[in-house]
């Protein structure tokens, strides 16, 4: 892991060998390198918010331990290739008597592997360490990523109460056309789709595992005043992100299905109507052409994405990106 140039004192140096050895020990797959790293006491905290493991607070060695081993043992090999290639930044150290404590930047290119789901670009990253009997010991652990902002979220627990509020999503719930508050729950007034985003949300809880869960979107259509609209239910490590509000223009999404699909012009533009609530019918008489036309290009979108219903073609499209 390539470190910047600073001039360190011996105690620092002691402070900077562990955190090497706690990072390398853990993309390694040295459980036992990673423990002797740690405090194994009560008092010990892990807190995280990044867009591939959402918010996550774990409290005591007796909870992290067995979470960081498991997740852990379900990488797919030690993959010590990508660790060598992580960057350090801002590094800063200080030392005041049994305390220690380290911000930096880590950037992680671990994308060959992990994919969008995994760690990939900065995280500003803090350890807190305590001395004890000669040895230094983590007992903080805070990572930041400094990309998250700017969309409308609420954070939920396993029954949908709310636990966080963005202030782009409290605008949104503050007149309350789409989303409400009941009882300290996030409800959709959409019926249906509150049916769905309350499964979407006590399946997504159900998937964590691990120190920092793997990322999973799953999105919700609902009725809105003006037309259909999309949020994402995400799982993320303890909680459930919910996006009341996917925001990114249609043509993103349709953009990807032509490079995934093989779409031809005349299909994306057909698709996009699809996905914006407009039939097959009145995308004809927009363009022109024969209502058969029309049907005829459907059926070679469905055969190229592999559905058999416009409901199915949606649903598939729009799962392409999720809210990143």
């Amino acid at each position: 892991m390539p470190m910047p140039e600073q001039r360190l004192t011996p105690q620092q140096r002691e402070v900077l060998a562990v955190l090497e050895a706690e990072h390398r020990a853990f993309w390694f797959k040295d459980w036992d390198g990673y423990a002797a790293a740690h405090a194994h006491a009560p008092h010990v905290l892990r807190w995280a918010f990044t867009r591939h493991g959402g918010l996550t607070l774990r409290r005591g060695w007796s909870e992290i331990g067995p979470r960081a081993r498991a997740e852990m043992a379900g990488l797919p090999r030690p993959l010590s290739e990508f660790v060598e290639d992580v960057a350090i930044d801002n590094l800063t150290i200080r030392v005041a008597g049994d305390m220690a404590w380290a911000s930096f930047r880590r950037t992680y290119r671990l994308s060959p592997v992990f994919g969008a789901s995994g760690p990939n670009g900065p995280i500003d990253e803090l350890r807190i360490l305590e001395r004890s009997e000669g040895a230094w010991r983590i007992v903080v652990v805070a990572l930041l990523d400094p990309g998250l902002g700017g969309e409308p979220i609420v954070q939920v627990s396993a029954d949908g109460r709310i636990v966080w509020v963005s202030e782009d999503a409290q605008r949104l719930l503050t007149p309350g056309d789409a989303f409400v508050v009941r009882a300290g729950r996030l409800r959709c007034r959409d019926g249906r789709a509150d049916i769905r985003l309350q499964a979407a949300i006590r399946r997504a809880h159900a998937r964590d595992r691990g120190l920092m869960s793997i990322r999973t979107s799953v999105p919700i259509a609902y009725a809105a005043a003006e037309a259909m609209q999309l949020c994402w239910v995400t799982g993320e490590s303890g909680m459930v992100a919910v996006t009341l509000q996917d925001r990114r223009p249609s043509a993103l999404r349709i953009a990807a299905a032509v490079e995934v699909f093989g779409l031809s012009p005349m299909q994306a533009d057909l698709a996009s109507a699809i996905v914006e609530g407009r039939s097959a019918m009145e995308f004809a008489r927009e363009r022109g052409m024969r209502p058969a036309t029309a049907r005829t290009h459907l059926r070679r979108i469905f055969a190229k994405v592999g559905v058999a219903t416009q409901t199915g073609l949606v649903r598939v499209l729009v799962s392409i990106q999720p809210p990143g």
